[in-house]
């Protein structure tokens, strides 16, 4: 699956986040299962999940405006 999620920060920490092509994608390294405590492979900042997972949600998101994404 080649769909990304452009994403703009709302805040002063995240602002740049579109200038940096920071975006939600899907990533093959992503497990389907439960991953903590150990983390996810590095994503170099982009938030990531699992090509099943990034199924589903994209055709939610497809179908919704725009997305509030809290992530820390």
């Amino acid at each position: 699956m080649h769909v990304k999620y452009i994403l703009h920060g709302l805040e002063t920490t995240n602002s740049n986040a579109k200038d940096r092509n920071i975006v939600f994608h899907s990533w093959g390294m992503v497990s389907d299962e439960e991953v903590f405590p150990a983390g996810t492979p590095e994503g170099w900042g982009c938030p990531a999940i699992s090509n099943n997972a990034f199924t589903e949600i994209d055709a939610y998101l497809k179908n919704s405006g725009p997305t509030l994404m809290w992530i820390y």
